[in-house]
């Protein structure tokens, strides 16, 4: 006998699922499994993933911040939200969401990418570039994450090879990011 819970198995069938869907489905999906589990923050952060990933950055905001009222130990909830509001070049909020994130181990790659992304939005493009690239190393969970994290970083090295760019325009770099749909 299995000590998973039935519900992990469930949930694992939905993530199946939704990913041979179209992001309508998928979030239709997700909403039906949030009103039969509202214990569950699993829903709102595939729900949030699901706008995040079509570009609906406030409804991806409104979810991640669910799945975070529901289990605030979702570190991943929490650098997707951060990530958003940092996108959105709304920094502080983002510096205030990610601060839980600084009780991780000091090598998790979720706090690593967010005080990277945090030293990137205050111009100090060495640290940030150590901090991402030391999340890179330590992540091995999440591939697209990778993917994400290695644009911000091949972007700094771009800006910083340009004579024509300044340290002050490195925020700016997130923006891009955000336009590009790079969002996991």
């Amino acid at each position: 006998m299995s000590d998973q819970d039935p519900l992990d198995d469930w949930f694992s069938l939905l993530v199946s699922c939704s990913e041979n869907l179209d992001a309508e489905a998928a979030i239709a999906l997700w909403q039906q499994a949030a009103v039969d589990h509202p214990d569950s923050a699993l829903p709102y952060l595939m729900i949030g993933a699901e706008h995040a990933q079509s570009g609906a950055t406030a409804e991806a905001e409104d979810a991640f911040s669910r799945a975070l009222l529901i289990d605030p130990s979702l570190a991943i909830a929490r650098f997707q939200l951060g990530l958003l509001q940092m996108c959105n070049n709304r920094i502080p909020a983002a510096v205030l969401t990610w601060q839980a994130l600084g009780a991780l181990d000091a090598e998790n790659p979720l706090r690593l990418f967010a005080e990277g992304l945090t030293a990137l939005a205050a111009n100090q493009s060495d640290e940030a570039l150590s901090k991402l690239q030391r999340g890179l190393i330590a992540n091995e969970d999440n591939p697209s994450l990778n993917r994400d994290m290695q644009l911000v970083i091949d972007r700094i090295n771009a800006s910083t090879s340009t004579s024509d760019h300044t340290p002050a325009d490195y925020h700016f770099l997130l923006a891009n990011y955000r336009e590009a749909g790079k969002l996991h």
